[in-house]
């Protein structure tokens, strides 16, 4: 499954955000891809902290305004927090921000003296209370989130909300994409729903709407998507609240879902704007134990408004 992001493939230096991979981070910057494999790519951790580990190195993050002026800004690469991933798999670049390739060079040259001073059993700095509770709140969580993202299980849904639903691939697991029907995430039949049109006195005309249901569900519990030409819901049955999820657009529009209980029992999340997303194409992320990402790619009819 490709990236949504259509502002072309990442290359080295460049900052990228991963959807569950650290919000207290200013992003990844990518340092290198793998020799023997270029669609592999080493990102490491970028913050604004004051606190520079043994294996970590500040240095200068450029960002490049559109006016054609250049602004920097210190950040952090943390050398114990970086990891391999495919470059399909990041997400959003932050547009003219940039790590230059010397300092990158210094980055690895440095993280390579640490490793050998490792190995040979020399003493290396002790880490402060603060730095170690950045690793624990922040980082931390930061490398376990972008290990789960690697790891999800994706799948591209396209749904035609005039007709039958179509569905492109099954869900698949781990970087090497190896198919699991079982874990199949599919809309369901056409017959669920139809559209739904309603004209109200003395108020706004109701959009359509069409429903389509996830089989398998969150957590096993049944889940509908509720889509008008507009907004997109999610609602999941059960007592528990769901677990996290959130709502991405192609360029990098992030919506995190607020859950409500309903009258009828289960749960309900805002509705997200599809305008600000910048969506279609749209894309839902699940977290648990195994991450799940669903691709939504679906055409509005002929009668709804395109603009929404």
């Amino acid at each position: 499954m490709t990236s949504i992001s259509k502002i072309g493939p990442p290359r080295p230096g460049e900052l990228w955000e991963l959807p569950l991979a650290g919000a207290d981070l200013l992003g990844w910057v990518v340092i290198k891809s793998h020799p023997d494999d270029a669609g592999l790519l080493l990102v490491v951790p970028a913050d604004g902290e004051p606190e520079v580990g043994p294996r970590d190195l500040a240095c200068p993050l450029t960002w490049s305004r559109a006016d054609g002026d250049e602004v920097v800004e210190r950040c952090v690469l943390r050398g114990d927090f970086g990891a391999w991933i495919p470059a399909q798999d990041l997400w959003f670049r932050a547009p003219g921000a940039r790590v230059s390739p010397a300092w990158r060079a210094d980055f690895l040259a440095g993280l390579l003296r640490a490793l050998g001073a490792a190995a040979t059993g020399a003493g290396g700095a002790v880490a402060t209370a603060e730095a170690e509770q950045h690793q624990d709140t922040s980082l931390g969580p930061a490398l376990a989130g972008l290990e789960a993202w690697r790891d999800r299980a994706s799948a591209r849904l396209r749904v035609n909300l005039s007709g039958p639903y179509q569905l492109d691939a099954d869900l698949t697991g781990g970087a090497s994409r190896v198919a699991e029907p079982a874990l199949a995430y599919a809309a369901a039949g056409s017959d669920l729903l139809d559209e739904l049109c309603a004209d109200l006195e003395d108020e706004d005309p109701i959009e359509p709407e069409v429903l389509r249901r996830l089989e398998g569900g969150l957590d096993g519990r049944e889940a509908v998507l509720r889509m008008t030409p507009s907004e997109v819901q999610l609602e999941v049955d059960g007592a528990a609240e769901p677990p996290r999820c959130l709502f991405l657009g192609p360029s990098g529009g992030r919506r995190f879902l607020r859950w409500t209980r309903h009258l009828q029992g289960g749960w309900r999340s805002q509705p997200s704007n599809l305008r600000e997303l910048e969506a279609p194409p749209l894309r839902l992320v699940v977290e648990g134990e195994r991450v799940f990402d669903i691709e939504l790619d679906y055409e509005s009819p002929a009668s709804w408004n395109a603009g929404g």
